[in-house]
C-alpha cells in the first residue's frame, strides 16, 4: 500500500500551496491557517466569516489536490455540512442531510447517503469526496464503509475519505474491542496496525493511506485515516 509523505515534512507541497490562488483566498478569510490537525470553527458559517480569530486547516486541500489532479468537471461532498470547500474550489458539489428550508443548509442538493444511496450512485461520481461524514459507525463495519463509498466512484475516478477513529470507538461495543485487542484502551500503534491490515484486505486501488493517531485519537474535523482511491 502507498503512503505519501506527511504533509508536516512536505516542503515542496508546502511552498507549492502557498502560491495557490486557493491559499490566497483562504489568507483573506481566516486569520490562521494551520497545517496542524485542526479544522476548528464553531458555530454557522455565516458566524465563522465573521469571527476575526477563527482558524482553517490546510490539511484537507493537500488531499483534494489529489482529486484536482486529473481536472474532474464535478467533485462532489458528501455531507458537505456548511459546504466551506465550494468557496474555494467552484466545482464541488455539496450535498447535505439537512432540512434545505433551514436558514443554515449550505448544500447545493438535499440527500442522505445511506444504503439506497449507494445503491443508486454506483460507478457514479468521476471525483468525491466524504471528510468525517460516514464514519458514525463500529469498528468492524469500517471495511464495508470504505467499500461503500468506493463502489460509487466512477471508473479512472478519484475519491478521497477521512474517518476520525475516536467517533468510530464511540460505536464499537467493549465485547468487540476486547475480542479484537485484548484490552479496552488499545495504544495508537495497535489502532494503526489494525486499521491498516482491515484495508490491506479489500485490494483496493490506494494512492494513500494516512494514519496519523499520533498521541491524540481525536484530531478534530481533518479526520485521522485518510483515504484516497483511484477506481481502475
Amino acid at each position: 500500500m502507498k503512503n505519501i509523505n506527511d504533509y508536516i515534512h512536505n516542503a515542496d507541497f508546502k511552498s507549492n500551496f502557498e502560491n495557490s490562488n486557493i491559499f490566497k483566498e483562504l489568507k483573506k478569510d481566516f486569520d490562521q491557517l494551520s497545517w496542524d490537525n485542526n479544522f476548528v470553527y464553531t458555530g454557522t458559517l455565516r458566524q465563522v466569516y465573521g469571527d476575526p480569530t477563527t482558524k482553517m486547516s490546510l490539511v484537507p486541500f493537500y488531499y483534494l489536490n489529489y482529486l484536482l489532479d486529473k481536472n474532474p468537471k464535478h467533485i462532489y461532498d458528501l455531507g458537505c455540512g456548511w459546504n466551506i470547500f465550494k468557496k474555494y474550489i467552484p466545482n464541488i458539489i455539496g450535498i447535505g442531510a439537512e432540512d434545505p428550508a433551514t436558514p443554515d443548509f449550505f448544500g447545493d442538493q438535499s440527500d442522505f447517503v445511506d444504503t439506497d444511496y449507494i445503491i443508486h450512485h454506483q460507478d457514479f461520481f468521476e471525483s468525491v469526496f466524504s471528510i468525517n461524514a460516514l464514519h458514525y459507525i463500529s469498528m468492524d463495519d469500517m471495511p464495508q464503509r470504505v467499500l461503500d463509498f468506493a463502489s460509487m466512484i466512477a471508473p479512472g475516478g478519484r475519491g478521497f475519505l477521512t474517518f476520525n477513529l475516536a467517533r468510530i470507538i464511540e460505536n464499537t461495543p467493549m465485547d468487540y474491542m476486547l475480542a479484537t485487542f485484548n484490552t479496552a484502551a488499545p495504544t495508537a500503534q495497535e489502532y494503526d496496525t489494525y486499521v491498516r491490515q482491515q484495508l490491506a484486505k479489500l485490494n483496493l486501488n490506494w494512492l494513500v493511506i494516512d494514519i496519523n493517531f499520533s498521541t491524540q485519537i481525536d484530531d478534530g474535523m481533518d479526520g485521522n485515516i485518510r483515504l484516497v482511491i483511484e477506481k481502475a
